[in-house]
């Protein structure tokens, strides 16, 4: 998908920006994974243009680290 800055006909969709709570939904089965997944396969196939803040990967994997269902508890040394 080419994007053209100034052209309207060219410039394809506005990104999407994808926070950690989506992200997460992309590895950790909850409700609404079924819409992340879907978006993320959309950004895949070059339907949408995801975004994400740079904190992102950090984010995730503090939220994944924590995930008892996952059974992956508090990290030691990580902290209080």
């Amino acid at each position: 998908m080419e994007r053209v800055e100034g052209d309207p006909e060219r410039a394809g969709p506005s990104p999407i920006v994808v926070d950690a709570s989506v992200a997460v939904r992309w590895f950790n089965p909850e409700e609404h994974s079924e819409r992340a997944l879907a978006l993320r396969d959309d950004h895949i196939a070059r339907r949408v243009v995801l975004a994400a803040p740079s904190l992102l990967v950090w984010e995730v994997g503090d939220a994944l680290g924590y995930n008892q269902e996952l059974g992956v508890g508090r990290r030691e040394g990580c902290g209080p």
